[in-house]
């Protein structure tokens, strides 16, 4: 085998041996989509009630005071709701940070 080859052998092998979960930008609900941004008011109404709700920790947000002069510090609830979608569907697997959805992952199928 050619190093070539090699290369793309392994590069090949590292994509297919990575973790079992994919991120998503958008999630469709019915004919509604929900994305990153949204409130989770937004997702609620959109979606309805997920499967599992759960706190999952917490994490300090700093940002910088009104023109600049300082640096403030709010401690906010990391929350994972995860959505059913379908029998034969990948779960969906939403985080919020306050209430903000900040991320959408596609997870393993039930």
């Amino acid at each position: 085998m050619n190093l070539g080859a090699f290369i793309i052998s392994m590069s090949l092998s590292a994509v297919l041996l990575t973790g079992s979960v994919a991120y998503a930008d958008t999630m469709k609900c019915g004919t509604k989509l929900v994305s990153d941004g949204d409130s989770k008011a937004k997702v609620l109404l959109r979606c309805g009630e997920p499967f599992i709700k759960e706190i999952v920790g917490e994490k300090t947000v700093r940002s910088r005071l009104y023109g600049g002069y300082g640096i403030r510090s709010d401690t906010v609830l990391v929350e994972r709701w995860t959505y059913v979608t379908g029998k034969r569907q990948f779960l969906r697997i939403l985080t919020f940070e306050a209430d903000t959805l900040v991320k959408i992952e596609l997870g393993d199928k039930p």
